[in-house]
């Protein structure tokens, strides 16, 4: 059997595709890289934002006319949310909802397989692996979808964690990325381990690799945590992706967010004490529908006060199911305004931050090579063009000549053995 697989969304959407493949061929199937030779159809689909939703429907009506004969699978958050109005438009379509996700392969083979949390044993196209260690969100912020389509709070186990990154290391993997919808959350059942345990233990593991973290919340970074992040050294990347929303305390309770904006600014300054040259990067949302001229002010005056080194902004749209979406929009042209305000702001952090690395030396890893130049990634989250072919997938120490460019002090090889 044939399987083709449409990923939309997020990287766990990403890591939960990639495992149910593994599972899929070792029961025999093969992965299809054309839609019209595929047996099985497989959308596993986001529904973070609207246009996500449409792009699953897309999908869906695109690859019926490619490929009548075939059977479509939908599954992941649009099929959780969405899966009467999947039914009714599509009938042809079996939904398969997030719980039972990983019992994909057992629904189109028959075949019993072992449920593990999404463990992977490499990433197709990728010179980073990432994993998922944690599953579900239950925090209630107004503008998000998240905690009705993920909603059970769950984790891997330690020891299936530790033996999938001593796997991925074995296959050649040098920088992981741990992986959860609220990566924070993370806490084994079997032994009581949080984060900060598990991250020891990972530090623990023989070889030359570095983990980072993907997203995580501002409340969740423990003094614990740090301590052990620090402990872990050139294991850890010096690299935090921070969502705070919003600078104006009243928009941050009109969003249910938990903390206020001085929390955030406290542990941005902690985290700058510990690891000065971390790259510390936040999502912002603008433009929403209670944020007044004086909240946006105070977004903008509390992010030039803090030690960032980028903003990921987001234009405030409303999102069908949430309680934002109940109230009344602002007028999309102030919201545009906004946006393009706290985007020159981003573009002048970023700038300074990357001009404070000038003369420092940074270890990074060899993504991709173009032209005469190996394209690399510092631990502190900057892309860096080196002159010459190094090898893809290895890890070298650069010295930073300018925002973008960098020579090598040292190069230390080591071939993935699957190359992107």
């Amino acid at each position: 059997m044939k399987i083709y697989f449409k990923t939309i969304g997020c990287r766990v959407n990403q890591i939960e595709s990639q495992s149910l493949k593994e599972q899929l061929c070792s029961l025999g199937c093969q992965k299809a890289d054309d839609v019209s030779a595929a047996d099985t159809i497989i959308i596993n689909s986001c529904s973070v934002t609207a246009k996500a939703d449409k792009d699953v429907f897309k999908s869906i009506e695109k690859f019926r006319k490619l490929n009548p004969k075939a059977g479509i699978i939908v599954t992941g958050c649009t099929a959780t949310l969405y899966s009467d109005k999947i039914s009714k438009l599509y009938p042809f379509v079996r939904i398969i909802r997030n719980e039972d996700k990983e019992n994909i392969p057992f629904h189109i083979m028959n075949k019993k397989v072992k449920n593990d949390f999404f463990a992977i044993k490499k990433f197709d196209g990728h010179t980073r692996a990432f994993i998922k260690i944690q599953e579900g969100c239950n925090f209630k912020c107004s503008y998000c979808i998240v905690s009705k389509a993920r909603p059970v709070l769950s984790s891997k186990p330690v020891k299936t964690v530790l033996a999938e990154i001593e796997t991925l290391i074995k296959n050649g993997y040098k920088e992981i990325v741990l992986c959860g919808i609220r990566l924070g959350a993370y806490k084994c059942a079997q032994t009581d381990t949080n984060l900060a345990a598990l991250v020891k233990n990972i530090f623990s593991i023989n070889g030359d690799f570095r983990i980072r973290f993907s997203s995580i919340e501002s409340q969740e970074i423990t003094p614990e945590l740090l301590k052990e992040l620090k402990n872990g050294r050139k294991k850890f990347c010096s690299y935090f992706h921070i969502p705070f929303q919003s600078g104006s305390d009243k928009v941050l309770k009109e969003m249910n967010r938990r903390g206020l904006a001085k929390d955030y600014a406290g542990k941005v300054s902690k985290i700058r004490e510990l690891f000065p040259n971390a790259g510390i990067f936040a999502d912002i949302i603008v433009g929403y529908p209670t944020e007044s001229e004086k909240d946006f002010k105070d977004s903008l005056d509390f992010v030039k006060k803090l030690s960032l080194s980028g903003l990921h902004v987001f234009s405030y749209s409303a999102r069908e199911g949430t309680v934002s979406a109940e109230l009344k929009s602002l007028n999309p042209k102030i919201v545009k305004d906004r946006s393009l305000k706290m985007r020159e702001l981003d573009k002048i952090i970023r700038e300074k931050f990357k001009k404070s690395l000038i003369n420092s030396v940074q270890t990074a890893i060899v993504l991709k090579h173009k032209g005469s130049f190996s394209h690399a990634l510092t631990s502190n989250f900057q892309n860096i063009s080196i002159e010459g072919s190094h090898e893809i997938g290895s890890f070298i120490d650069a010295l930073i000549t300018d925002g973008n460019s960098a020579t090598v002090i040292k190069s230390q090889l080591s071939a993935l053995q699957d190359k992107p």
